[in-house]
């Protein structure tokens, strides 16, 4: 069973209201994040089909992430070998993007995003307080 069936069972990805960095200013492909209070899922703005790749996890292990990322645990300057950052493995590619999927799925969905989007979300995240479950849940 996936995170996504286990957790995410009654999470509707395509009826959720998705959330960017307001750091984004009118991008066309970020990092999104989406919550219920009890789940939140993580995807790629730049893929907008009903089937597209979705991280699902737990609202504790999204909170362990945020703290993850608070400490500079996944910061690009600091990713030279792939990085566990609470339910999520995150790496950079070859390619020099940044790669993220749940730790516990070594073969489930991946997320790609470029160093720029990354660095904008992370930015959201440390320096303006995005991506909490308030603010996602705040209109």
């Amino acid at each position: 069973m996936t995170r996504k069936e286990k957790y995410g069972k009654d999470f509707d990805a395509t009826r959720a209201r998705w959330r960017v960095s307001k750091r984004s200013e009118g991008a066309t492909t970020c990092v999104e994040a989406a919550t219920d209070g009890t789940v939140v899922a993580l995807a790629n703005s730049n893929e907008r089909h009903p089937c597209r790749p979705v991280l699902v996890v737990p609202v504790p292990e999204w909170l362990t992430f945020l703290d993850c990322v608070g400490h500079g645990h996944v910061d690009l300057a600091m990713m030279h070998t792939p990085k566990t950052a609470g339910p999520f493995l995150v790496r950079t590619t070859g390619e020099g993007l940044v790669e993220v999927r749940c730790s516990d799925e070594p073969d489930g969905p991946r997320l790609r995003y470029t160093p720029e989007e990354w660095k904008t979300f992370i930015s959201g995240i440390t320096l303006d307080g995005e991506f909490t479950i308030a603010w996602l849940l705040s209109s």
